[in-house]
């Protein structure tokens, strides 16, 4: 499960001539973090409806298991050149990245049940962290294409131009992560639900 809505762009077309100064760029800022909510049952399907009854991840009418929450910020000075351009100096990417999973409260429950358990939520997490690793690349892609960045245009028209990019960028994110979750319908073909037959 994703955050954002696609629209695709090609933020290459925006980015003109990079400094030829080798100093390494900064790493964007990544905080992540994994929260969790509790789940019930002493069966799979009383826990299957627990996860449905108890998640807080409701979106566009529907209950979702989990979601992976993406939130990007960027800032940086628009300095201009003596040539009449402008560059991009002190950028900074942050990225908090937060992914949302249940938590089964056990006591009790059967080997099979525990098992079956364990499956899903594996198969689950990795499902959310494909998510996040997106989120991760976005931001080191922000990164890069800014650090040092120049351009031709005076400052005003090179930040117009390059806040669009970089939004449309963060934007386009979505548009992967809609893809992986229509392919995989939310993760259920990697695995990421639980079969209701274990007691």
């Amino acid at each position: 499960m994703h955050k954002r809505a696609p629209r695709k762009v090609l933020i290459g077309m925006v980015l003109v001539a990079m400094s030829g100064f080798s100093v390494a760029q900064p790493e964007p800022v990544i905080n992540f973090q994994i929260r969790h909510y509790d789940v019930s049952g002493m069966t799979t399907a009383e826990i299957s409806q627990s996860v449905f009854k108890n998640t807080p991840v409701k979106m566009k009418g529907g209950r979702f298991g989990a979601v992976t929450h993406n939130s990007f910020s960027t800032s940086y000075s628009a300095v201009a050149t003596s040539q009449g351009g402008c560059e991009v100096k002190n950028a900074r990417v942050a990225l908090d990245s937060t992914i949302v999973l249940p938590r089964l409260i056990q006591g009790g429950q059967s080997p099979s049940v525990l098992a079956e358990w364990e499956r899903y939520i594996g198969a689950l997490r990795a499902h959310e962290q494909l998510h996040a690793n997106n989120g991760k690349f976005t931001a080191e892609t922000l990164a890069s294409r800014l650090y040092a960045f120049k351009s031709n245009l005076p400052c005003p028209q090179m930040r117009a131009r390059l806040d669009e990019a970089v939004d449309r960028l963060i934007q386009n994110m979505g548009a992967w992560d809609q893809r992986l979750d229509a392919e995989t319908q939310h993760g259920k073909s990697q695995g990421a639900f639980l079969r209701p037959v274990f007691r």
